[in-house]
Formats: structure tokens, sequence, C-alpha cells
């Protein structure tokens, strides 16, 4: 495990904070959320949004880190609400076949092995559609997916 722990509750945190404030559909963060950089040749680089996908890496790579339950729970219904409005707002160009299925497989797996983190309530099929978070996603995705949710002790129709 990790053990530098007000580092990484302060880059969950930082996390939380710009998910909260990002739109999904938007291709480019405003200045004041994250920065840009500057090429060589002085053309500056808008700092890119976050995507479904990038949701998914961040989860597993904090997987073996030792974050602060509550920061992490508060995190994880961030990361889960932006999933949400990606998949009602963002455009098809800006999503993959299975994003938002898997970042729920991934959000299960992590919920499974982190029972100190109280957010299995996320994971509810009374609030979160699993049908329009796994529409675009293959039948061993969602078998997966049902198998881990099911374990968490939930029953779902994906």
């Amino acid at each position: 495990l990790h053990q530098h722990s007000l580092m990484l509750d302060r880059m969950v945190n930082g996390m939380r904070r710009l998910l909260d404030r990002h739109r999904p559909p938007g291709p480019k963060l405003a200045l004041d959320l994250l920065f840009s950089y500057t090429c060589k040749d002085g053309f500056e680089v808008k700092a890119d949004s976050f995507r479904i996908t990038s949701l998914s890496v961040m989860l597993r790579a904090v997987q073996k880190m030792s974050v602060d339950p509550l920061v992490m729970a508060r995190c994880l219904g961030s990361m889960l609400d932006y999933t949400r409005r990606s998949v009602a707002e963002s455009p098809r160009m800006m999503r993959e076949d299975g994003d938002a299925c898997q970042f729920l497989t991934n959000l299960a797996y992590y919920l499974e092995h982190h029972p100190e983190v109280d957010a299995r309530h996320l994971l509810d099929p009374q609030s979160l559609d699993y049908a329009q978070f796994c529409a675009s996603s293959g039948e061993a995705a969602k078998s997966r997916l049902r198998r881990l949710v099911g374990r968490l002790g939930y029953t779902i129709s994906a």
C-alpha cells in the first residue's frame, strides 16, 4: 500500500473537485480547473477533459493506495455522478463502447475489496439505470458486472 496518506487524500479530493465542476460534453476544461501547457513554438494546449475510461484507469490505480475511506467514498460518488452525466450528455464521439459498464465493474470490484469504504449504496439498482450504463456493452461485460454487483448484495438485470 502507498502510505503518503495526506498527499493521496488531497489528490483524491482534487479529482473530486474537478469532476464535480466539469461538464462532460465539453472537450476542454477551463483554465481555472486545470493548467494548460505551452509548446516550444508558443502554442498553448488547453487541459483535456476527463473521459469515463480515464476514471476506470484512476479507480484501478487507487486500488492499492491507502486513501481515507470517507475521502474515497466521496470521490467514488463524484466519479459515478460524472459518469452518469457523461452517459446522458456526451456525444457518441467522446465515448467508447462499454466505457460506463466497465466503470461500474471497476467500481464494484473496488468496493468488494475495500469494505471500509461506505459506498456500496452507489450501486443500488433503485438509483442506477444499469441498462443505460451498459447499453453499448457486450454480454460478457454485463455478466461480469452482474456477478460483481451480486457479491455486493444487489441483483441487476443489465
